[in-house]
């Protein structure tokens, strides 16, 4: 017998398994685009419902993830957080991405900090190429 939770995601209402839900959670807690995320997941779950009244499964959760393109692998809680470059994601050197992820902000505020120093100090090229050479890529997902 499995414990059955209660969420709302995207101001609905769904009844899922609890291994599902601590999935879902630790999934969407390191994803910084979460605002946008939750309402796709909640479309997805609808989908997978289809106006019957049940419980959503494990399995379904990872189809819903897998289609989003969330990998499980990177979705631990137990993960160590470090600062990585963002090939994947970049728009010179993958740093702002990086650190956008790192500090769970959108890496176009990051950009835009980096080109204000750069117009007024300068300083923000130098600290730029410093950390495009220091930090390492991020590791290739499964």
């Amino acid at each position: 017998m499995e414990k059955v939770v209660t969420i709302h995601l995207d101001n609905k209402v769904f009844q899922m398994e609890e291994e599902a839900y601590n999935h879902l959670r630790r999934a969407l807690e390191n994803q910084w685009k979460r605002q946008e995320l939750e309402p796709l997941v909640a479309g997805y779950l609808e989908q997978k419902l289809a106006g019957a009244t049940r419980v959503i499964t494990y399995p379904e959760v990872l189809d819903v993830l897998a289609r989003l393109g969330i990998s499980a692998a990177a979705s631990p809680r137990g993960r160590e957080r470090r600062l990585y470059r963002r090939p994947a994601d970049k728009v010179l050197g993958g740093v702002c991405s990086g650190l956008g992820e790192y500090l769970d902000v959108d890496p176009v505020v990051i950009r835009v900090l980096f080109l204000l120093t750069l117009l007024m100090l300068s300083m923000g090229f130098w600290l730029y190429i410093l950390l495009w050479i220091v930090v390492p890529n991020a590791p290739a997902e499964p």
